[in-house]
Order: structure tokens, then C-alpha cells, then sequence
């Protein structure tokens, strides 16, 4: 089995609760819905990642 060089991992980001808006980020997000950010990464073979955010919620 041969292994891409580069493959996307997806990542996600759930809220339940109250409105919410990432704040700051290591990499982009799309806003899927009310509960869910997506971060897709392109990792090189045999690298890792860590990514980080910071996520503001408040109930309006």
C-alpha cells in the first residue's frame, strides 16, 4: 500500500450551547453550522500537528 505524500485531515470543533466565534486560530475553519467549525489540514508524510483556537461563546 503506498502512502500519498500529502493527505487532508479533517478536524472538528463542536459547540452545544449558545451562540459561539473562534477567536483565534493556527489554521483557517469554515463554519459548518450553529455547533460545528471544520479545519482541514494538509499534513506532509510523517509530520504531526497540533492545531489551537480560541473560542468566544455568550447566550444573547
Amino acid at each position: 500500500m503506498q502512502i500519498p505524500a500529502e493527505r487532508n485531515v479533517p478536524a472538528y470543533y463542536e459547540r452545544r450551547w449558545g451562540e459561539w466565534k473562534i477567536t483565534q486560530e493556527s489554521a483557517p475553519h469554515k463554519k459548518l453550522d450553529s455547533e460545528t467549525a471544520e479545519w482541514v489540514l494538509t499534513l506532509a508524510a510523517g509530520h504531526t500537528l497540533t492545531p489551537s483556537y480560541a473560542v468566544e461563546t455568550y447566550w444573547p
